[in-house]
């Protein structure tokens, strides 16, 4: 495998358990009530979705950056489609923050949930952060990628996996 290969696989991986901890976060508002369990489980899904937000959004405003290094000024489509990205970036970090901050607020929580799910629809059909014809170099700027990012976000989603209240759905045990 080479490195290209090698960062697209761990991204893949990252975005697979993003999207994992999301839906069983997304089921475990749905259901929550007052018990202990449900309450640990959401402070996991915060510990391990703040941090990856500010990944991926550090990511996808690498990669805007590279796509509008290459765009054309009269390209409008895709500078209308990058701006509302960013919008949506900056908004669901807003509310990542705050939802971190309010940690047992899950009105707050919620709304960072719709704020991340929303973005993620986005950056799934933005053709702005197509990949197809990056470098290894540009690989290497773009994914933030290292031996400790992968261990530290590896070791949150275990920590998530550990806390699944029974019920709650969108995870697979042990799904690396």
């Amino acid at each position: 495998m080479n490195e290209t290969q090698f960062l697209r696989n761990q991204l893949a991986v990252e975005t697979k358990h993003l999207e994992s901890v999301l839906t069983a976060c997304t089921d475990a508002i749905s259901n929550t009530g007052v018990d202990s369990a449900s309450t640990e489980f959401l402070h996991k899904c915060l510990d391990y979705l703040s941090p990856s937000v500010k990944a991926f959004a550090d990511r996808d405003r690498a990669r805007l950056a590279l796509h509008y290094a290459r765009s054309t000024p009269s390209d409008q489509d895709g500078q209308s489609e990058s701006a509302k990205l960013e919008g949506a970036i900056a908004h669901a970090q807003a509310l990542w923050t705050k939802a971190d901050t309010a940690r047992d607020d899950i009105k707050i929580l919620n709304s960072a949930v719709q704020a991340l799910n929303q973005w993620l629809a986005q950056r799934n059909d933005a053709d702005c952060l197509s990949d197809r014809s990056y470098t290894v170099e540009q690989w290497r700027n773009v994914a933030f990628v290292s031996a400790k990012s992968i261990i530290e976000e590896r070791a949150r989603y275990t920590r998530v996996e550990a806390a699944l209240p029974i019920g709650v759905r969108g995870m697979g045990r042990h799904g690396h």
